[in-house]
């Protein structure tokens, strides 16, 4: 009996080691989290159609009155991906005419209030593993 709880005890023991040595981890990472705040806004934007695919923290990016991408000081956006069947109809503030298979919700970063949605037929990547 000795012998048995001896290596119970060595057993808990390591592993209460190994339990110590691991820290917990956020695989979305903290750049990405207030982004969070944009899913409600980005929902509405595309009628809340569609499956969600990601969220994204974009740079200091903003948009003119064509739609092109134009860099911008101090502020940040969110994009949030969804796929489903899109077009200029089926979103709010689209950049183009296009149809297609994703839309892209951009928002501010503070997630109040809604950019622009981009629409396209070509898969995109958001996932965030």
């Amino acid at each position: 009996m000795t012998r048995r709880r001896l290596c119970t005890a060595a057993a808990v023991a390591a592993l209460t080691l190994a339990a110590a040595c691991v820290s917990p981890r956020n695989s979305l990472g903290t750049t990405t989290s207030p982004c969070f705040r944009a899913i409600p806004v980005a929902a509405a934007m595309v009628h809340h159609q569609g499956v969600l695919i990601g969220v994204r923290r974009g740079g200091g990016e903003r948009f003119d009155r064509r739609g092109a991408v134009r860099p911008a000081r101090g502020r940040g956006i969110c994009l949030v991906a969804y796929h489903g069947h899109y077009g200029p109809t089926t979103v709010d503030k689209p950049v183009t005419r296009a149809t297609g298979d994703y839309a892209v919700a951009v928002v501010s970063l503070a997630g109040d209030r809604p950019l622009r949605t981009i629409v396209t037929s070509m898969p995109v990547r958001f996932r965030h593993l």
